[in-house]
């Protein structure tokens, strides 16, 4: 006689077998409206670049040779934010600060020094599948603009993870993440 269980209950009375825990869960977010600005819950672990990643977070990234025990080279390195959050669709992803100077030479000393920053975004759905990787620089992503709904098919009210990874001409990393929800 054959049988399928659908439920975890063994059937010799002996204790379920635990199912591994994903090493990434997706859970809290900062509410920003469309300016950026705060307005409600705030996540503490969101949208910061001093994280600690856990070794299957770092696999996301190639690997756990990180070099975070260093000086950041970076004089404009502030926390990144998301926003809106929630969202319908569209998220910006904003890092770096927009100069206003009349100095053109200090303005092109700090185009030049954030273009040597490397940065890579990697964007998770609920389901932990990778549906969005870009590889650029500081200087070219100071603010950033996706459609999720391009990004990923999955349904409304899904919730997302937005990896960065900032490594400076010296190799110094600082990373983070940011989870967004789509309504």
């Amino acid at each position: 006689m054959l049988s399928c269980r659908k439920d975890n209950t063994p059937t010799n009375n002996t204790t379920p077998t635990p199912q591994p825990m994903p090493c990434i869960e997706i859970t809290g977010y900062t509410a920003k409206d469309a300016s950026n600005n705060y307005i409600g819950v705030v996540d503490s672990t969101d949208w910061r670049v001093d994280n600690y990643w856990s070794d299957c977070e770092q696999d996301l990234f190639g690997g756990s040779n990180f070099n975070t025990n260093c000086s950041f080279n970076d004089t404009l390195l502030f926390n990144p934010s998301g926003y809106p959050n929630p969202t319908h669709d569209i998220v910006h992803i904003d890092i770096g600060v927009q100069i206003i100077s009349t100095d053109s030479n200090y303005i092109h000393a700090i185009n030049h020094h954030d273009s040597t920053i490397t940065m890579d975004l990697l964007f998770l759905n609920e389901d932990l599948q990778q549906v969005g990787f870009v590889h650029t620089n500081k200087y070219a992503v100071r603010t950033m603009s996706f459609s999720l709904d391009q990004m990923d098919g999955h349904p409304y009210n899904s919730k997302f993870r937005i990896y960065y990874k900032l490594t400076d001409a010296f190799g110094c990393v600082r990373m983070g993440h940011g989870d967004i929800i789509r309504q």
